[in-house]
């Protein structure tokens, strides 16, 4: 009998705690491979058209820098940075908060799989070996818990004690955010600048839905992590840039600021821009990066490894007593903790979100 040891290691930026992770959908670094894979593989809609980075893409921190995404009934896409300390996932419905239930609404409308699960199953049969749509939504969820970004301009400030990392425009616009004056930091707070959190040792949070004064109804406040990267911008894409983000909020709340201080408003916000993230070789399609293993961090096959492997995102140390295990190890210990723990079912999701709210 083989025995396998798989580590997941979460390698996270200074001052990140745990992520939350659903008990029945632990984290590991197949699973993360196998989401990988199955994120960018456009077989998973019913059209063969699209794949979830089709509206994720990782040049524009997981967005895809159109106003609303196809079929989403007017709403923007959000970022997927730092998904996984996520308290809700939707523009304007708080009831979903599993990232694993989340995954599975794009797919069942904006991709189409709705109605045609078998058929779908039975194509990916060939690439992917035998998958129920529940090991899909937890793959791909897995893999989208470990985008995490915090490697920017203001974390080296922050965390690295960098005092050249942020410009002089840049420290006048953060020393504007955080103050009473414009009252910024109130609702994109902590680590995450980005409305309640969760993650292990945290307090228990709700998820909360914020009327920001610009455009009508309450929504989601989303992280501004990586907002230079993101827009356009608010829950329906009605505002192009940064600049006239900044100019609407300050007409809106009456802020009374001037030219120079909206630009370094905007400057700060660009300092939260985290590159690594968006070039980092271990989130990108796997058929455009031959030759690199996410399971090495980025490194060549060959190189010796290294537990701190990238500092901005997740690092990964996988050990086996008997070698490499197939997929379908983790698929079925994963079965086991769900039928223990009386999860839900694919059908369940389906039926429960059938009308609901688009994704995103």
């Amino acid at each position: 009998m083989k025995l396998f040891l798989l580590l997941w290691v979460w390698q996270l930026p200074t001052g990140f705690p745990l992520p939350h992770i659903q008990p029945q959908n632990r984290m590991s670094q197949e699973k993360f491979e196998l989401g990988r894979r199955l994120f960018y593989d456009v077989r998973l809609s019913w059209d063969g058209k699209q794949s979830c980075a089709s509206c994720h893409q990782q040049s524009r921190a997981f967005t895809d820098g159109r106003a609303v995404a196809p079929g989403s009934k007017g709403r923007n896409t959000m970022t997927l940075t730092n998904v996984a300390y996520n308290a809700s996932f939707m523009w304007s419905n708080p009831k979903l908060t599993a990232l694993e239930d989340q995954a599975l609404v794009p797919m069942l409308t904006e991709m189409g799989v709705r109605g045609h699960e078998r058929e779908i199953l039975r194509r990916l049969r060939p690439h992917y070996g035998e998958l129920s749509l529940k090991d899909i939504v937890n793959a791909i969820a897995t893999f989208e818990r470990a985008l995490i970004s915090g490697r920017s301009p203001y974390d080296r400030l922050v965390f690295d004690a960098d005092h050249e990392a942020l410009s002089e425009s840049e420290w006048r616009g953060m020393q504007l955010f955080f103050s009473e004056r414009t009252g910024c930091a109130a609702c994109h707070s902590g680590f995450n600048f980005s409305g309640p959190v969760r993650y292990v040792g945290g307090r228990a949070v709700r998820p909360a839905l914020v009327a920001n004064g610009v455009t009508g109804g309450k929504f989601r406040v989303p992280t501004l992590r990586n907002v230079e990267l993101t827009g356009p911008y608010m829950h329906d894409g009605s505002i192009a840039t940064l600049d006239e983000v900044i100019e609407r909020y300050a007409v809106a709340h009456k802020l009374e600021l001037t030219t120079s201080e909206c630009a370094d408003m905007v400057a700060f916000m660009r300092s939260l821009t985290d590159r690594e993230f968006t070039t980092d070789p271990r989130f990108a399609d796997p058929s455009c990066s031959a030759g690199v293993s996410p399971a090495l961090g980025g490194r060549e096959a060959g190189e010796t490894p290294a537990l701190h492997v990238t500092y901005s995102s997740v690092g990964c140390l996988y050990l086996s007593r008997a070698g490499a295990a197939m997929c379908s190890s983790t698929v079925a210990a994963d079965r086991r903790a769900e039928a223990a723990q009386s999860s839900w079912s694919a059908e369940e999701a389906a039926a429960a979100w059938a009308g609901a709210e688009p994704y995103p």
